[in-house]
């Protein structure tokens, strides 16, 4: 993981700041907006989840040694997958939203351009 990881987060932040540009483009059309706004919104969310969640299991379990793991280590396992799962959840909804606007807002959108 640690040849992904740095390419992966890069690409992860410039994919949020691209949505955040995106939601400031689509301001004015109102039925594109809110679901764009979610998804930066979501994102952004994730992020924070890693840096409070993930990065501190990442950090504290990188200083063990293998001889001396401690007792409390399935705890920080715990943590490390349930933010990861979490921050998953989030960047899933996060792409529907994203998904949703792209198709103009849904069904009420559509019906607006008829």
């Amino acid at each position: 993981y640690r040849s992904v990881g740095p390419t992966a987060g890069v690409a992860e932040f410039l994919a949020t700041l691209a949505v955040i540009t995106l939601t400031w483009r689509v301001r004015a059309e109102k039925r594109v907006f809110l679901p764009t706004a979610i998804s930066a919104a979501l994102m952004l969310t994730a992020h924070v989840l890693f840096y409070v969640v993930v990065q501190p299991a990442n950090t504290t379990m990188a200083a063990w040694s293998l001889e001396a793991i401690p007792a409390e280590w399935t705890s920080w396992r715990d943590r490390w997958e349930y933010g990861h799962a979490a921050r998953a959840g989030l960047i899933l909804v996060a792409f529907c939203a994203l998904v949703i606007s792209a198709l103009g807002g849904g069904e009420e959108g559509r019906a607006k351009d008829r």
